[in-house]
């Protein structure tokens, strides 16, 4: 819980944000995925997701104990066979494999050439800030199950408008090490 000191009128009251108050926290609900919330996950490969149609896949957000307002953690699966629409997002991205193989394709712009990896159980990566990105499940007979992590309740505290993070159509080539 953040305490807003700024619109003080005295001395001992002040204006108390709660998490229900923070763009980021107003923007995960309104998608109507889960979001789970505790100290811990028992298991990430058990954990009930719901359907994300504009990412079509199941998802499901994880607010930890001590980091609301901080980072976002978000559990994606990917069905078998399936390659999920591409995506770019503003912030860079980690993620590690929880179950599962496929690929990523990152392109860092209409005009260069996109970067393909193939990831398995146990991997870890980083998705680029900026780039379109497209995740794949090359196992046809069990879906693949993601912990993406990054810091975008931090970057929405500064920028309240997810479309901002989701709708930028600033490139940056280098990321990729294109010139």
């Amino acid at each position: 819980m953040a305490v807003d000191s700024s619109s003080r009128t005295a001395p001992d009251q002040i204006n108390v944000v709660t998490a229900a108050s923070t763009s980021h926290e107003r923007w995960m609900q309104s998608l109507g995925i889960p979001i789970h919330r505790g100290y811990y996950v028992e298991d990430l490969r058990t954990l009930d997701l719901g359907w994300w149609p504009e990412r079509e896949c199941n998802a499901a957000f994880l607010v930890l104990s001590g980091q609301e307002g901080k980072s976002e953690a978000r559990v994606t699966e990917i069905p078998p066979g399936k390659t999920l629409p591409a995506t770019k997002f503003a912030l860079d991205e980690i993620v590690y494999v929880v179950d599962g193989r496929g690929l990523a394709t990152i392109r860092a712009g209409a005009d260069t050439r996109p970067v393909t990896f193939e990831w398995q159980k146990r991997s870890m990566f980083l998705l680029p800030r900026n780039c379109a990105t497209q995740l794949s499940n090359v196992q046809g007979n069990i879906p693949v199950r993601l912990l993406h992590y990054n810091l975008l309740p931090m970057a929405m505290t500064i920028t309240p408008d997810a479309g901002f993070f989701f709708d930028n159509p600033y490139t940056d080539p280098s990321v990729l090490g294109e010139d």
